[in-house]
């Protein structure tokens, strides 16, 4: 599911999140964990580390959607990505910064509303070595707009919690705010 642009949403039933700085990843626990990027490129190799990510989650399967960041998911921090990973070996450390909970232990969880898929994801995983989960805020989203800019984010998405979630679409439940600098100055970059 893509995020649309948007403006700033007051009131309703919305939740934000800071929009970390990297490439898009689906992550599949399974026997193995696998990672591909939005684009469908298998990247697992690349990525040892996730694989500490099936003993924690205590021999349960999951598929989370995600975006992969190294350093603290700033615009800056984006350009050290591609090389790490294109290195194959370990290195500086790249983690998953998982965001939305799309499956588990064989139950999809697509048609559920974010809301129950961010409850599902919140107790499922926690903070490990090499993944995290993105937090989520029902607080006014100038507010949170406001901080993330301030630490040099790229910006929110704010996620309708009744919105259900619709597998490589664009949609209008899933709105991005960019902080004006980031915009100008990397308008025209492309994403993984």
């Amino acid at each position: 599911m893509l995020a649309t642009a948007g403006t700033l949403l007051r009131g309703g039933d919305w939740a934000v999140e800071p929009k970390l700085d990297g490439w898009r990843a689906i992550v599949e626990v399974r026997e193995r964990v696998t990672i591909h990027t939005r684009t469908g490129r298998d990247i697992t190799d690349q990525l040892p580390d996730l694989q500490a990510l099936r003993g924690a989650l205590d021999g349960r399967s999951a598929t989370f959607d995600g975006e992969l960041v190294i350093g603290q998911g700033l615009p800056e921090d984006f350009y050290r990505l591609g090389p790490r990973l294109a290195a194959k070996r370990p290195g500086e450390g790249v983690m998953f910064a998982a965001f939305d909970l799309l499956e588990v232990d064989g139950e999809s969880l697509l048609r559920e509303p974010y809301r129950e898929r961010r409850r599902r994801l919140d107790s499922l995983l926690d903070r490990g070595p090499a993944w995290l989960r993105i937090p989520s805020f029902t607080d006014d989203p100038g507010t949170v707009f406001a901080e993330c800019v301030r630490i040099g984010l790229e910006g929110i998405v704010a996620k309708r919690c009744s919105s259900r979630y619709q597998p490589g679409k664009r949609s209008t439940d899933w709105l991005k705010a960019k902080a004006p600098d980031w915009s100008r100055t990397h308008a025209a970059r492309r994403h993984e």
